[in-house]
């Protein structure tokens, strides 16, 4: 198969954004520890958040009021007031994921001068989130993009949910969300899922999978 264009997701993608999230949040974890990450979840954030240890100051803090309640409570957080904890700041200093220069190079091996990399990606916005949290969200990532990517890529990226809109059978996108990959074939595209703990490809070893699987669309 010939590919020649290569869409990348952003987040946990080129950075490493869901463990990042849930630690500052509150949620008592280590970054570098997926093992925290129960892949029952699947690609519920939101979820995470709520299931697992939570603690502040040694004490249960359960949302954005600050209030105090029972230890066995399901919910701390809903939608809004996750989301409302995410500065401009918090996405344009999340740090770089592990896998993020070989993914350029695999990118910029395909695509060659026929064209370059670019960069899919999903802001943060809707009704239960306010205006302001969606354009730190948007203006934040797009200060990551000019601070870690390469000068070539650092306008070619495209803001918005459906992803699959760019899918072509010569267009390869490589993201962690199952629903985002299958959307972008049944769309007529090539797809290759990134190893995340929230999804089907959990076990796996992130770049052996993502060389073996782009391997079997290129021959």
């Amino acid at each position: 198969m010939r590919i020649t264009r290569v869409a990348i997701d952003l987040d946990d993608v080129c950075n490493e954004f869901t463990m990042h999230a849930l630690k500052h949040v509150g949620c008592d974890i280590d970054f570098d520890d997926w093992s925290n990450f129960n892949p029952e979840w699947g690609f519920d954030i939101i979820h995470a958040a709520n299931a697992l240890p939570h603690r502040l100051d040694g004490m249960l803090d359960y949302g954005i009021s600050g209030s105090i309640v029972p230890e066995d409570r399901k919910e701390r957080f809903t939608f809004s007031s996750f989301w409302s904890r995410f500065d401009c700041k918090f996405w344009a200093d999340l740090p770089i994921s592990k896998e993020l220069q070989t993914i350029l190079e695999i990118a910029s091996d395909i695509t060659r001068e026929e064209s370059v990399p670019f960069i899919l990606t999903a802001p943060i916005c809707g009704p239960l989130v306010p205006d302001e949290i969606t354009i730190d969200c948007m203006t934040g990532k797009i200060r990551w993009m000019h601070k870690h990517l390469p000068d070539y890529m650092v306008d070619n990226f495209l803001i918005g949910k459906p992803k699959y809109f760019c899918a072509t059978k010569e267009t390869l996108l490589i993201d962690d969300s199952d629903e985002n990959v299958n959307l972008f074939r049944k769309a007529g595209g090539q797809a290759v899922l990134l190893p995340r703990p929230w999804n089907s490809a959990h076990d796996a070893n992130p770049i052996d999978y993502l060389v073996n699987k782009i391997m079997k669309i290129l021959t």
